[in-house]
């Protein structure tokens, strides 16, 4: 009786030991440059390319911080965006519940469309990227998503 009271202690002490892992580290995440589509029309916003319009940013919200819209666990969760110096290409930050929700990028032949994955470039390599873009850009001076 009492080595089963000690093993249960043991058991709950360890599972209460355990660190909570942090948002930017629990979702799928790729940043990407897209080309801009939409004519700016009701009904047909001017967005990044692979978003709808229900979870594409407006041109007053890029680079506001994380636009969290979507509340499907496997879809997209979370977008943040820039958009370039000569306005043609969207910078954008995309956290989904699953890595099968970037798919059309991964698979895009759109020229221009370049992505780069979480823990296969670094941050300084995705920052040098988008600086070609807007050069001003900075992941120090931007907000990262934060997805709760």
């Amino acid at each position: 009786m009492i080595r089963v009271a000690i093993a249960a202690y043991c058991l709950a002490t360890t599972l209460l030991a355990q660190q909570r892992v942090t948002p930017e580290f629990m979702y799928s995440r790729i940043w990407a440059i897209v080309p801009m589509i939409g004519s700016g029309k009701p009904g047909d916003a001017k967005r990044p390319m692979f978003l709808p319009n229900h979870l594409a940013p407006s041109a007053a919200q890029a680079g506001q911080g994380p636009l969290v819209e979507s509340s499907d666990p496997k879809g997209i969760l979370g977008v943040q965006m820039w958009i370039s110096d000569d306005g043609t290409k969207a910078l954008i930050e995309l956290v989904a519940g699953d890595r099968s929700a970037f798919n059309p990028i991964f698979i895009s032949s759109v020229p221009g469309v370049e992505f780069f994955e979480r823990g296969k470039v670094t941050q300084a390599q995705v920052e040098a990227e988008f600086k070609k873009f807007k050069k001003d850009f900075s992941f120090s001076a931007a907000t990262s998503v934060r997805v709760q």
